[in-house]
């Protein structure tokens, strides 16, 4: 995700994209999965403590985000790679 606010965050995950992109296909040689889980906001200790820093403009516009649990996050990740997904949200 681009957007305001999310400066240091961005580039970062594009990054991260890019790097499970191609080890992806890299493996395909040697039948080993790749998976790439991009959650969205996951309720934890450390959201908390994000949001009391983060810019307004960006609690704006995550204002209308849904969120999960830790839990309920690691559910997502388990259900996608049983289900040999790449790309797991």
């Amino acid at each position: 995700m681009t957007c305001a606010g999310y400066s240091p965050y961005s580039p970062t995950k594009h990054a991260i994209k890019a790097l499970a992109d191609v080890v992806q296909l890299e493996m395909l040689a040697y039948n080993v999965n790749v998976h790439l889980y991009l959650p969205g906001t996951i309720l934890t200790p450390g959201y908390e403590e994000e949001n009391k820093m983060k810019a307004d403009v960006t609690k704006k516009i995550e204002g209308t985000a849904s969120y999960v649990t830790a839990d309920q996050a690691a559910d997502i990740l388990l259900s996608g790679m049983r289900r040999g997904d790449y790309i797991i949200t």
